[in-house]
């Protein structure tokens, strides 16, 4: 998950050239785009860890898996920067949980000497 997460993090970048292109959008709304996706991140790992700890790592991973799933499957049906800023919003809420919940999991299912090799 923690890979699966820094690929879906970073992608963006990668095709930021052909979606400036495609949409005709300006620099800044680029970096909106961007930041639609940072901000919810940031805000829900810390909201996300709290729920991860009340619901469970198997429960909060299910509901972030789908919406992380849906926010990534509508992000190719985007038709402009607001469908787009969007998508990316809910994104970032859906991700932003993941990470202190699979860190919140590996440690409650994996070994104390087997959590350095499981995290690598």
């Amino acid at each position: 998950m923690y890979f699966l997460t820094y690929i879906d993090r970073v992608n963006v970048s990668t095709a930021a050239g052909s979606i400036k292109k495609e949409f005709g959008f300006s620099n800044t709304q680029l970096g909106l785009i961007f930041s639609g996706f940072a901000y919810p991140y940031a805000l829900f790992q810390v909201i996300g860890g709290w729920v991860g700890d009340r619901l469970g790592p198997r429960k909060t991973l299910l509901i972030c898996g789908a919406i992380w799933a849906v926010a990534t499957a509508l992000t190719g049906l985007a038709t402009g920067l607001l469908s787009l800023m969007f998508f990316r919003i809910a994104l970032g809420f859906g991700e932003g949980a993941t990470f202190p919940t699979a860190t919140r999991a590996m440690q409650s299912w994996t070994p104390a000497g087997k959590r350095g090799f499981a995290r690598a």
